[in-house]
């Protein structure tokens, strides 16, 4: 979760860039320069595994830059297997898969929007999340 006080705590850090909003791209972080590199597709607990894989695909479909959360006890565990079949998929379709560290290096140097994160409630979520 982040908040204002999370912003204002990092800045004490040597940080390279932030993920923690499920914004649909990139952008910098109002008042610390930050990029953020947010989740924009959804986890298979947002959508159930089968409809997950549907959902995502249809995204990928789309072209663009494309972050998964992954969860270890999730996609690491329980639906190992059909996240490994989601990975072949991707595959398939011409994405690389990459670190956020990675993704970091590939976003421009200039030219990305200056803003404050928003509280959004996204389908599939039970609460609000930051956009």
């Amino acid at each position: 979760m982040i908040d204002d006080r999370v912003l204002n705590v990092i800045r004490d850090y040597p940080l390279e860039y932030l993920s923690c909003t499920r914004a649909q791209a990139p952008f910098i972080h109002e008042g610390t320069g930050l990029p953020e590199i947010p989740s924009n597709l959804p986890c298979f607990e947002e959508t159930g595994v089968e409809a997950g894989l549907t959902v995502i695909r249809s995204r990928l479909d789309e072209g663009g830059l494309h972050v998964l959360p992954v969860h270890a006890e999730v996609e690491g565990g329980i639906w190992a297997g059909r996240f490994v079949e989601l990975l072949d998929i991707a595959a398939q379709m011409g994405y690389t898969i990459a670190t956020l560290s990675r993704i970091r290096q590939m976003l421009p140097k200039d030219g990305m929007e200056v803003r404050k994160y928003r509280m959004a409630l996204l389908p599939g979520r039970a609460v609000p999340c930051a956009v």
